[in-house]
């Protein structure tokens, strides 16, 4: 047997045994990948010791080699697993073949092996993604009845608790990118949750994770261990030693907001996020404190504003020029006026950013008619992309890029007015010439473009060599001629066309301009063609 082995599989190491237990022996020290053996032996017979290898390695293919063929034999070796009963006398094809079919089975348990181990360790990679998963669609409100009993499982107990909101902020490279690569940041906020439990654990069981719609905010929830008292000082000076290593370590800022203590956490967690969402958010106007807590501001959060503050028409005349703009009284102007808008209460960010840039919008409105296209076209861009949250994070910051951009304004009307005359005389005159058949006034476009009546008269004559009534006058009636010889129109519709509803009136100062009536005129400018 030992030599047909050897001659069939080289590479083999073939060891003999004399007997079962010699056998057993073996098999103890040694792994032993297959095992042929008669049933017949001294001291320890063949199914006795397949059985004890079985015990002992169960990976081991057996075969039984025997000149019995005796039906309980094959059924005990059946119960012990043996992969062939083999009759003898035995012929070397049917060896061979055994061993083919053994190595077949070994690479097919072993390939099978690998592959659960690979998915062992993938479901172990992927276990904290489904719990976050899991937790993500818990928050709102979407999981099914299993679903609530793994987050059960996760959370350990039902008990007192609340929600920790905490916004990671990715620090910028010297060239205004990000500092670190998508994986050094993804290292840091894994690390940042880690360090977070950590902060946690002493006050309870603890499961923190990364909401998907914003991978930068961390929700932590604090199930509190009995006979644990929620103090905010006490929380609020660890989460704080917790912020300041972490921007030492990696130069990240971040802000954290507590949410109201539930006396039952589990079935009342979007309760508890909202309010720790708020304490975050309201971190805007608290901007010396990383840590806000919902009972700071409890009393003083609003969903509304509680006043009124007319900003455009305060303002607007420092912007015009009206009255001298200084950026000390217009930084108290608008002090003064927020604390009536607010009630000196906190509104959410939101809701005042939504204003403030409405209010920006309303008086930019009101001098694009006087700036250059291209200063009026780069305001409206700051007001879009920079009045919202993102790069306004604080409640002083919002009133400095305010003060900043009313500032911009002023000076920018302001340098219209040293040299714009001929601007709005140009853009006066082209409105004369798109709106010819309207009714319109000096005083209208002085308005229009916020100039004293007189003085507009003034500048008006100036740039065009005659006064207002004359210009209009003039070019109404050229243009009446010109659609008189060019047209079919009848009198009084070409009248009306250039601004005259009175016919009478029209004809007469046609006559006045070019010594005919519009009729004699249309009659001679025909002839001469």
């Amino acid at each position: 047997m030992s030599k047909i082995i050897r001659d069939y599989r080289k590479e083999y190491e073939v060891v003999e045994a004399r007997n079962g237990e010699e056998a057993l022996g073996i098999c103890r020290e040694s792994k032993v990948d297959i095992v042929f053996s008669d049933i017949r032996m001294p001291k320890l017979d063949g199914l006795g010791l397949l059985e004890r290898i079985c015990e002992q390695n169960p990976d081991t293919r057996l075969v039984v080699v025997s000149g019995y063929s005796d039906f309980a034999y094959a059924q005990k070796a059946l119960d012990l697993r043996v992969f062939r009963y083999i009759l003898k006398p035995i012929e070397d094809r049917m060896i061979g073949e055994t061993i083919r079919q053994i190595e077949e089975d070994i690479r097919k348990d072993w390939n099978i092996r690998h592959e659960r181990e690979a998915l062992a360790e993938h479901l172990k990679l992927m276990r904290p993604f489904y719990r976050d998963y899991l937790l993500n669609k818990w928050l709102k409100g979407d999981c099914t009845r299993s679903e609530w009993k793994e987050i059960e499982n996760l959370l350990q107990n039902h008990g007192s608790g609340y929600v920790i909101v905490t916004s990671l902020g990715h620090p910028e490279s010297e060239d205004g990118g990000f500092r670190y690569t998508a994986e050094e940041w993804n290292e840091i906020r894994w690390n940042f949750r880690m360090w977070m439990n950590e902060t946690l654990q002493s006050y309870g069981h603890v499961v923190s994770f990364f909401l998907h719609q914003d991978t930068n905010m961390l929700v932590s929830l604090v199930v509190s261990s009995e006979g644990t008292e929620f103090t905010c000082g006490r929380l609020r000076a660890g989460l704080q030693a917790l912020a300041d290593n972490l921007h030492k370590e990696y130069g990240t800022a971040i802000a954290i907001g507590v949410g109201q203590v539930r006396q039952d956490l589990f079935p009342s967690v979007r309760e508890g996020f909202r309010t720790a969402e708020i304490a975050l958010r309201c971190r805007f106007y608290m901007d010396d404190q990383k840590v806000v807590c919902y009972s700071d501001i409890e009393n003083r959060y609003s969903e509304e504003f509680h006043g009124s503050f007319p900003f455009e028409d305060e303002i607007k005349p420092y912007i015009f020029g009206q009255k001298p703009f200084s950026r000390a009284g217009m930084e108290q102007l608008l002090e003064s006026g927020l604390k009536r808008l607010t009630g000196n209460r906190f509104p959410d960010p939101e809701l005042l950013m939504d204003h403030v840039r409405g209010h920006l919008i309303q008086l930019l409105h009101s001098i694009q008619s006087i700036i250059p296209e291209e200063s009026a076209s780069r305001l409206a861009q700051t007001v879009n992309r920079k009045f919202h949250l993102a790069y306004v994070p604080s409640y002083p910051r919002l009133k400095k890029q305010w003060l900043d951009l009313l500032e911009e304004m002023a000076v920018a009307v302001q340098a219209q007015k040293e040299n714009k005359n001929n601007l709005v005389m140009e853009r006066c005159l082209h409105y004369i010439h798109s709106h010819l058949g309207e009714e319109f006034s000096l005083e209208d476009l002085a308005q229009k473009h916020y100039y004293n009546a007189s003085y507009f008269s003034t500048l008006f004559k100036k740039y065009t060599g005659m006064n207002f009534t004359e210009y209009v006058t003039q070019l109404r009636v050229e243009t009446a001629y010109r659609i008189l010889l060019e047209t079919d129109k009848k009198i009084y519709e070409v009248a009306q066309e250039v601004g005259y509803k009175d016919v009478k009136y029209f004809i007469k100062l046609f006559k006045k301009h070019y010594g005919l009536t519009p009729e004699e005129c249309r009659v001679f400018g025909k002839g001469r063609e």
